[in-house]
This record gives structure tokens, C-alpha cells and sequence, in this order.
């Protein structure tokens, strides 16, 4: 779903509390708990995008000061993504979301996979960015698109090994297929609709701000879908 879908939809909520605030009475108040209850439930849920006013009113915007390489760039978004997986394969998550230029985020993306491994979650979590940005955000965008990971696997593959496994009909150097083969060839399709996207390695639980945002979802969506409760 998109940014601007949901908006439309809170949007409607808002009209809708309005409207109730109207009558004033016990039984208004009440469905407006449980209008405002159900909203802070999908905000915290996985899968699920977040304007940054919700996420600022939940307390989810830690301070996000983008990387100084970005902004000499001036590049129109920056993307930042991180996956998990618990036990490889196992119990997986990924975490992304993209930052405009002023700092604003445009979106937030997560989800959950019951059986995959890291590697696979590293790969979704960039692959779910750039479907975002594709799909969602103006064309002009595209232009010039910073991503940054803490995988070395994702950022070797993306800035190396693709286009030598290509050039070998998606072969390696010792002709073995490629691990994550179907991944590796969506992403690389998506690649074809940007001018420029540049992959920059980051050294993960080293205080980056982005990075450590990412991974704090990936936990919580973990110890969620995995408690026995």
C-alpha cells in the first residue's frame, strides 16, 4: 500500500473522529478509543507503511541525520535496509525505509518469512525499497538513488558479481548457478529502471543511526512472530 493511500485513509478516519467528536456523548468517545487504538495497532504492525507524523506520534523517529557522501551527492533518496534471519534458514525479517533529502522519510516497509535465511532477507529488504520507490514515488526520483546495507553480500553482488554473471548466462566463474538466483534477477530487473543507484556498505551495531533502526524492527517483528504467546 502506499504512502498516499494511507494518507487518504487517515484522512477518512480523521473526518470520521471529527464527526463523533460532534455528538460528544459516552458511546462517540468510546468508538474514538478504539478508532485511535486499531490505528496505533497497524502502525506497529508488520508489513505495513508509515507516514512520518504516525511514526513521529508513536515515538519511532530516532534521530536520523543522513550520511555526509549522500548529500555532496545530491542524490534524490536514501535508502536504508537491513535483514535477519534467526537460525539460517529460519525465522526472518527485513526492514527498509527511504529518506528524502530534508530528512523526512517516505516510506517504511517490514515484513516477516518463516523459513529463509539471511542472505535472502538482506535481498528482499533492497528489492522491497526499490519496488517502493518504482512504484510509488515520481519518476525524476530514479535519477540518482544511494542504498545503503550492512551485507557485504548485497553490496559485492550488486556492484560486481551481477554483471559478470550475466555476461555468463547467470553462471558463476566455477559454472555454478549463483545462490538466490530468482532474487539476484529481480533486482536486477528493477535496476533497469533507475539512472543511477549507488550500493555503500555499512558496518552494522556501530551506532549508524539508519542501520540501527533497521535492525531494532527486524527484532521486534521477530520476538513478536516467534513468542510463544
Amino acid at each position: 500500500m502506499s504512502i498516499k493511500k494511507i494518507d487518504q485513509i487517515l484522512e477518512l478516519v480523521n473526518e470520521l473522529k471529527n464527526l463523533l467528536n460532534l455528538n460528544n456523548n459516552d458511546s462517540s468517545k468510546n468508538l474514538i478509543e478504539q478508532i485511535e487504538a486499531k490505528l496505533n495497532d497497524l502502525n506497529i504492525s508488520i508489513n505495513t507503511n508509515n507516514t512520518f507524523e504516525s511514526m513521529k506520534k508513536k515515538g519511532d523517529v530516532f534521530n536520523l541525520p543522513l550520511p555526509a557522501d549522500f548529500l555532496e551527492a545530491n542524490a534524490k533518496l536514501a535508502l536504508f535496509a537491513d535483514g535477519a534471519s534467526r537460525g539460517n534458514p529460519g525465522a526472518g525479517a527485513f526492514a527498509v525505509f527511504a529518506q528524502w533529502p530534508d530528512e523526512k522519510i517516505a516510506f517504511d516497509l517490514s515484513d516477516f518469512a518463516p523459513n529463509v535465511t539471511n542472505n535472502q532477507m538482506e535481498l528482499l529488504a533492497v528489492i522491497s525499497g526499490l519496488k517502493e520507490i518504482t512504484n510509488s514515488l515520481a519518476t525524476n526520483v530514479r535519477e540518482s538513488i544511494f542504498v545503503y546495507t550492512d551485507s557485504r553480500y548485497v553490496v559485492d553482488g550488486a556492484n560486481s558479481w551481477l554483471s559478470s554473471w550475466k555476461k555468463r548466462n547467470w553462471k558463476k566463474a566455477d559454472n555454478k548457478t549463483p545462490e538466490n538466483l530468482n532474487l539476484w534477477q529481480e533486482l536486477d530487473q528493477l535496476l533497469l529502471n533507475f539512472k543511477k543507484v549507488k550500493f555503500i556498505w555499512v558496518k552494522g551495531h556501530q551506532g549508524h543511526p539508519q542501520n540501527e533502526r533497521c535492525d531494532k524492527i527486524c527484532n521486534q517483528i521477530l520476538d513478536k512472530m516467534l513468542s510463544p504467546t
